[in-house]
């Protein structure tokens, strides 16, 4: 039977055992968890109410679709193991997301850069794909992850030449499925529908270069396809008001990085992972992109959507007094 999902995109998504028990323990996992308090699509709320979905929800969406792509082109009987793998790393593909969107990693680089720890070059920069790459490694080491698999999800992850990368991470991907789909629906609008059941029956494998593609009945729905990536860019990625929430966010992050000190001093750091993690920022010795991300990943976990609110209320409520 195995374990049963119900999700309002996708309806029941249904799980064999052996991928749903390889999935429980990574979802349970604290960094997975977070994501519950990440929201999919930032500001957008202030331009469609409706969109308050959140990235753990996506991530789910994503690892199901990856077992339907999976067995659409290796068929039924295929490699479970290596079908496990896959549906893993397609449920962490997002879990380096921080939080507040893309403001957040402009102002960490924006900090770095300061600090002459990193330079300028976009492929020096620490990314949210970072971020994964080392939340998925300490899931590796604290034994979240099945060792049978560990090796296979890190190769999918960063190798851009596995013969499943493409799944998880292309032009015609489950990430920019979901997403399409889930956002399209809760923003409550219909420009990223698109038939993707048609197209997931219709992915092919090259098997010469190992990249997605399409048999050529599909052209049409993946014409749609494109269609509504186009749209939903246009009308709701980089809707105004999304786009001038983003713009005063960074201001206010600003703020707080520029003024640290005074609000460490005010503040509990402890109670507020956001100023310890800006804080921790600032006093990085480290000078290699890995060795940062492990320095500053203890205080990174912590941060959520929620915390700027957590902050300006109290900061407030200090300043009445």
């Amino acid at each position: 039977m195995g374990k049963i999902i119900c999700d309002p995109v996708h309806g029941v998504m249904s799980f064999e055992d052996k991928v749903h028990e390889a999935l429980f323990e990574v979802i349970n996992s604290k960094y997975f968890q977070r994501l519950r308090q990440i929201k999919q699509l930032s500001f957008a709320e202030f331009a469609y109410p409706g969109a308050v979905h959140n990235r753990f929800s996506h991530s789910l969406g994503t690892a199901y679709l990856s077992t339907l792509v999976y067995s659409s082109i290796y068929g039924i009987s295929s490699d479970q193991d290596e079908k496990i793998s896959l549906a893993i790393t397609a449920l962490l593909h997002d879990i380096g997301h921080g939080p507040f969107s893309h403001a957040f990693e402009k102002i960490i680089n924006e900090t770095l850069i300061a600090n002459n720890l990193i330079d300028s070059k976009k492929e020096s920069q620490i990314s949210h794909e970072d971020w994964s790459r080392i939340f998925i490694d300490q899931l590796i080491e604290e034994n979240v992850i099945d060792s049978k698999y560990s090796s296979e999800v890190k190769k999918i992850y960063t190798d851009k030449k596995h013969k499943l990368h493409g799944i998880i991470s292309s032009q015609l991907d489950v990430d920019r499925f979901d997403y399409l789909l889930r956002d399209s629906h809760f923003c409550g609008v219909t420009y990223g529908c698109f038939d993707l059941y048609w197209l997931v029956n219709c992915l092919k494998i090259c098997q010469k270069d190992n990249v997605i593609c399409i048999e050529e009945k599909a052209l049409n729905a993946v014409e749609h396809y494109i269609m509504a990536r186009r749209l939903m860019n246009k009308n709701v990625y980089f809707h105004r008001i999304k786009c001038f929430c983003e713009y005063l966010l960074k201001i206010v992050l600003k703020l707080i990085n520029k003024n640290l000190y005074d609000l460490s001093r005010i503040m509990k750091i402890d109670h507020f992972p956001l100023i310890g993690f800006l804080n921790n920022i600032s006093q990085v010795k480290e000078t290699t992109k890995d060795a940062i991300l492990k320095d500053l990943l203890k205080h990174y976990e912590k941060i959520t959507d929620y915390d700027l609110d957590t902050i300006t209320t109290d900061f407030r409520y200090k300043n009445k007094n």
